[in-house]
C-alpha cells in the first residue's frame, strides 16, 4: 500500500517537480518540536531563523528498501549523510559536532525523521534512529542512521527456573487421552508438546509449562476448620491426608469441594467417615508437601482446576516407538490422581515482572499409567491355513472381522495363527498386561450321530516357536455369540518365562477339528467360520522400587527415575496477546503474538486481517524451550507462513506483505513514466520445480514425522525446461507448520492454498524482472502517485503504451510486485518481480 500523505502534498506531485530532503534529529528533550528539541539539517536551505533547516548536507543521501519473496524477509537499508561542521543557529552558534555530542542534549539512538519536500509541502519517508556519528578533519561529520525496530537484540524465552531452565513457549493444539488405570482405553488420538522436566521434589516431577491454562475455578465453602463447635482438626495424617472430629461427612467435607485448613485453601479428592471418631480428607493443596501452618497469613494461594479441563493439561508419558494409524507418536497419561496443576499470583506466564510465580505442571514420581493398546503388526503365520481380512483382527471396528472359513465333505483338522508383533517396548515395569480380543464360532452340519465331533480352541503363545509356554481357550462346538478373552501374560503359571516385560510377540493360535464322520452322506459338506476382531493389550506399567538400581534406597535416586528429562503435555498453546482466551490456531496469529508479546507491538499491522484470513488452515505446531533470538523464529515463522513482515520506512509501523490470489493494482505504469528500463528473467537455477517438504515435529525426538513431494503437472515445467532428474529440487524442513502443506500438483488450485502451492507460484517457472527509475512522480492511477509507492505495491503496465514486449510476450494481464526501492532526492530507481 503506498505511503500515506497530506492532500497538498499530493497536489504537489506533479510530472516535474524540485524535492529537497529535510532531517530532524531528535533528542531526548523531545516533546512537540521546539525549536532545541531536534536539530534540523536539509539538501537545501529551508526557513529562517531559529526554526531553519541547514543546508549542511554535502552527500547526495539515498534510502533503499527491499523485500524478498521467496525467503520472506524485508530489509531497510540504513541512511548515510555527510555535514559540513557548520553552526547551528538555534544553539547559540553551536557546532554540528558539539551539539550532536557534546552538549547536555542526548542524540545517540534518538529518533531521526527524514522527510520529502515538494512545493512546500513535506511528508514523511524515513523514521530511524541515530547510530554512529564521525568527525572528520574538524570539518566534516558523517552520520549514520538506522532504520528503526522495536525487536533488535530481543530474545526468547525471557524467564528461566531457579535450576536455570526456560519456561517455553507453545503454539498450537493439543489433544487429550482419558485413559487411567481404573478406567483404561485406547491411546490413539493424543497431541502433546514436550515439557521439561525441572527438578524433582516432594516424591513428584516438576515440568516447567507455558501458560495459566483457563482450567476452571473454586468456591470456597469458608468452612474453617478452627475447633469452634464439633469440628476441629484432629491429625495432619500426612502433606495431604487429614482428620477432623466429627459425628457425619457435613456437605463441606464431599469431594470436589474447597475448604480451608489454617487459610489455606486445598481441594477435597477423596472423603471417608469412620463411624463416631472422624472424617478423613484427601486434598489436593495449593503448596504440596508444606505444613498446615506454612500460609497462614490469610493469602488466597488456592489456585487447581477442579473442573473436567483438568485432563487437558494433565501430563502423558510416550510408548516407546509406537505410532498411531496417522503415524502420530502415541501418548499415555499418568496416573490422574496425583496429577496437579500449581500456579500463584501471576494468571499469564509473560504478564508481570520476572518474579512473579510461573506455571508448574506435576506427575508423580513412579509415572504410574494404565491403557489399551492395539498391537502394530499382526500376520498370518507361515505353515496354517490362511486367514482372510487380517487387518480386520485389530484395527478400530468390532464390527468387521479376520475369518477363517472351512467347509469339507470329511473329517478335518485346520489351524489358523496370528502373529502380534511391533507390541509396545514399555520402558519401566508391566503391573498388568493382558491379551484382549473378541472371536466367533459358527458351524453347519453339527454333531448329531454317536462319536461325531466339532470343536475349536486357542491358545496363547509368547515365543516364536510356538512351544513351551502356552495356555488353552475354551473349547466351542458352535456359537453365534460374541466370545471376549482376556489372557494374563504375566501369569507365571501359563507364561514361565515372562518377567515383568512386555513379550516381544504374541501368536493367537485356533484349532479346529471333525471327527465321526459329520455330513458324511453324499454331497454333503460341514464346516465352521472362526470370526476374530478387536485385538489388543491392556496394559499398566510404572516405575518401580523393586526393579531399580539394587544398590538405591529412594525411587528418586534410581536411574529409572533421573533419566526421565521431558515429560509431555496435550493443553492447547498460548492464547492471543491481543485476544484473551482465544487460542493461536494459525501462523499468522503466531506471528501477530510473538510480536505482540514480546516486543509490545500492540498496533494491528497492515493487512493482518486479510492475511489471518487466507492463512486459517495453515496451522501450527511449535515449542521452544531453549533461547533464541525472536528475529530468527520471527523469520522462519514468515517463510513458512508465505508472508513478508516489515517496519515501513516511512513511519515505522508494522505490516503484512503477501501475495493474494486476485491483486488489485496500486500503480499503472507507461513508457513516458520510466527510463533506464531492463528487462530479465529469474535464471534457471533459481528455479525450484520439485519441493521435498518434511514437516510435523515428533515431540519426543524433535525429528520431523511426515514428507510430502509435490511437483507442477499443470504447467510442467520439469518438462518444458528440461530439468534433469536431480535439478531444481528443494528439500525443506518446516519446523512450525503442520497443516496447509499444499497439494502434491502445487500447480492446481490457488496460491494461498498451501505452503507448496504459494512458493510454486514464485519459484515453479520463470518471471519477468524489471528495474527501471520513475521519471513521473505525479499521479500513477486513481489516487495513487509514483513517488509514494512503496515495496509490496502491485503495478501493471499499460501494454498498449509500451516501448518493447518482453521476449514475445504482451504486458497485457501480467502484474507485478515492488521488490526494490532506492530514493534519493528527486529520483525514484524500482525493481519489479511478476506474480
Amino acid at each position: 500500500m503506498p505511503i500515506n500523505s497530506t492532500t497538498a502534498y499530493n497536489n504537489a506531485l506533479s510530472s516535474t517537480i524540485k524535492e529537497e530532503w529535510i532531517f530532524e534529529l531528535r533528542n531526548d528533550t523531545y516533546t512537540s518540536g521546539g525549536s532545541t528539541q531536534y536539530i534540523r539539517l536539509g539538501t537545501a536551505e529551508v526557513g529562517s531563523g531559529t526554526t531553519k533547516y541547514h543546508s549542511l548536507i554535502t552527500s547526495l543521501p539515498s534510502i533503499r528498501e527491499t523485500i524478498d519473496l521467496k525467503a520472506s524477509t524485508s530489509k531497510n537499508g540504513n541512511l548515510s549523510i555527510s555535514c559540513v561542521n557548520g553552526q547551528l543557529s538555534n544553539y547559540s552558534n553551536a557546532t554540528l559536532a558539539e551539539e550532536i555530542y557534546g552538549g547536555t542534549r542526548k542524540y545517540i539512538n534518538r529518533d531521526v525523521i527524514v522527510k520529502s519536500r515538494v512545493g512546500g509541502q513535506e511528508n514523511t519517508i524515513y523514521t530511524g534512529r541515530l547510530k554512529s556519528v564521525k568527525l572528520q578533519n574538524q570539518d566534516t561529520v558523517s552520520i549514520e542512521i538506522a532504520a528503526k525496530t522495536p525487536i533488535d537484540f530481543l530474545k526468547i524465552p525471557e524467564f528461566t527456573s531457579k535450576a536455570g531452565n526456560f519456561f517455553p513457549i507453545v503454539y498450537g493444539d493439543g489433544v487429550s487421552e482419558t485413559s487411567t488405570i481404573t478406567s483404561p482405553g485406547f491411546i490413539d488420538s493424543a497431541r502433546c508438546f514436550p515439557l521439561q522436566v525441572d527438578s524433582l521434589n516432594d516424591d513428584r516431577f516438576n515440568c516447567l509449562a507455558f501458560q495459566g491454562f483457563a482450567l476452571g475455578s473454586a468456591t470456597d465453602t469458608g468452612f474453617n476448620t478452627d475447633g469452634i463447635g464439633d469440628q476441629s482438626l484432629l491429625a495432619d495424617v500426612t502433606d495431604n491426608t487429614f482428620q477432623i472430629i466429627n459425628g457425619t461427612i457435613p456437605t463441606a467435607f464431599e469431594v470436589g469441594k474447597v475448604i480451608q485448613i489454617d487459610s489455606e485453601k486445598m481441594l477435597i479428592t477423596a472423603s471417608a467417615f469412620v463411624p463416631a471418631t472422624f472424617v478423613e480428607i484427601t486434598v489436593i493443596r495449593a503448596y504440596a508437601g508444606t505444613t498446615l501452618a506454612a500460609h497462614a497469613d490469610g493469602a488466597d494461594v488456592y489456585s487447581v482446576a477442579i473442573t473436567s479441563g483438568i485432563d487437558d493439561g494433565k501430563l502423558h508419558y510416550p510408548i516407546k516407538d509406537m505410532f498411531d494409524a496417522n503415524g502420530f507418536p502415541l501418548f499415555t497419561p499418568i496416573l490422574t490422581g496425583n496429577n496437579e496443576y500449581a500456579q500463584e499470583n501471576s494468571t499469564n506466564l509473560y504478564e508481570g515482572s520476572e518474579n512473579d510465580d510461573k506455571p508448574i505442571l506435576f506427575a508423580p514420581i513412579n509415572l504410574k499409567r494404565g491403557y489399551y493398546i492395539r498391537p502394530q503388526t499382526v500376520e498370518a503365520s507361515s505353515g496354517y491355513n490362511a486367514t482372510s481380512n487380517l487387518a480386520n483382527a485389530y484395527d478400530t471396528s468390532t464390527s468387521s472381522f479376520a475369518t477363517l472359513t472351512h467347509s469339507a465333505d470329511d473329517d478335518f483338522t485346520v489351524q489358523a495363527s496370528f502373529l502380534l508383533k511391533d507390541l509396545p517396548r514399555e520402558e519401566h515395569s508391566i503391573k498388568k498386561c493382558n491379551l484382549k480380543f473378541s472371536y466367533q464360532v459358527s458351524a453347519f452340519d453339527e454333531p448329531t450321530g454317536a462319536g461325531e465331533t466339532l470343536s475349536t480352541k486357542y491358545r496363547v503363545f509368547i515365543n516364536e516357536d510356538y512351544t513351551g509356554d502356552f495356555v488353552d481357550g475354551t473349547d466351542h462346538t458352535s456359537t453365534t455369540t460374541v466370545q471376549n478373552a482376556s489372557i494374563d501374560l504375566l501369569d507365571t503359571g501359563n507364561f514361565s518365562s515372562n518377567s515383568s516385560r512386555v513379550p516381544e510377540s504374541v501368536s493367537l493360535r485356533f484349532f479346529a477339528s471333525s471327527s465321526g464322520g459329520i455330513g458324511s452322506g453324499s454331497g454333503d459338506t460341514h464346516g465352521l467360520t472362526i470370526k476374530v476382531f478387536d485385538m489388543y493389550l491392556e496394559i499398566n506399567s510404572e516405575i518401580d522400587a523393586e526393579n531399580t538400581d539394587k544398590d538405591v534406597q529412594n525411587l528418586v535416586d534410581s536411574s529409572a527415575v533421573t533419566s526421565v528429562k521431558k515429560l509431555y503435555t496435550p493443553a492447547d498453546g498460548l492464547d492471543q496477546s491481543w485476544a484473551a482466551g482465544t487460542r493461536v490456531s494459525n501462523i499468522a496469529q503466531m506471528h501477530r503474538d510473538l510480536i505482540y508479546r514480546f516486543s509490545g507491538i500492540a498496533t494491528e499491522p497492515e493487512n493482518y486481517s486479510a492475511l489471518n484470513t487466507a492463512r486459517t488452515n495453515w496451522t501450527i505446531f511449535y515449542y521452544l524451550h531453549k533461547q533464541q533470538e525472536l528475529l530468527k523464529v520471527l523469520e522462519q515463522t514468515q517463510k513458512e507462513g508465505g508472508f513478508i513482515f516489515r517496519f515501513k520506512a516511512s513511519d515505522g509501523s508494522p505490516q503484512y506483505i503477501y501475495l493474494v490470489d486476485s491483486p488489485a493494482t496500486d500503480h499503472t505504469i507507461s513508457k513516458s513514466d520510466i527510463t533506464n528500463t531492463n528487462i530479465s528473467l529469474t535464471a534457471f537455477d533459481n528455479l525450484i520445480t520439485k519441493r521435498v517438504i518434511k514437516y510435523q515435529r515428533n515431540p519426543i525426538n524433535d525429528e520431523l514425522l511426515f514428507e510430502q513431494t509435490s511437483t507442477d503437472t499443470t504447467n510442467n515445467p520439469r518438462t518444458d525446461y528440461n530439468v534433469q532428474s536431480d535439478e531444481n529440487v528443494e528439500t525443506e524442513e518446516l519446523e512450525i507448520l503442520n497443516g496447509a502443506i499444499g497439494a502434491v500438483n502445487m500447480g492446481s488450485g490457488n496460491k494461498n492454498d498451501g505452503y507448496a502451492n504459494y512458493y510454486n507460484a514464485i519459484e515453479g517457472n520463470p518471471k519477468l524482472l524489471i528495474d527501471t527509475e520513475i521519471i513521473n512522480p505525479g499521479s500513477s492511477g486513481g489516487s495513487s502517485y509514483f513517488y509514494l509507492m512503496e515495496v509490496g505495491d502491485i503495478c501493471a503496465f499499460d501494454h498498449t503504451d509500451m516501448i518493447v514486449e518482453p521476449f514475445g510476450e504482451s504486458f497485457n494481464g501480467k502484474k507485478f510486485i515492488v521488490t526494490g526501492l532506492t530514493r534519493s532526492p528527486g529520483s525514484l530507481k524500482v525493481s519489479l518481480r511478476e506474480i
